[in-house]
């Protein structure tokens, strides 16, 4: 039982990393798109933020 869960904290630790992260990411763009105003038109848009 101590093996099996030992095996699986690590993997845990990781998918919580991932998903915190990602929570993280998708709040600061959805900040950006809130107080992001639209430029005049004729002016290069931003490239869209990549995640990796």
């Amino acid at each position: 039982m101590l093996i099996v869960v030992s095996l699986f904290l690590p993997i845990i630790a990781i998918e919580l990393a991932i998903i915190i992260w990602l929570l993280i990411h998708i709040l600061h763009n959805l900040e950006e798109i809130e107080h992001h105003e639209k430029p005049p038109l004729g002016t290069p848009q931003p490239q869209p933020h990549r995640f990796f």
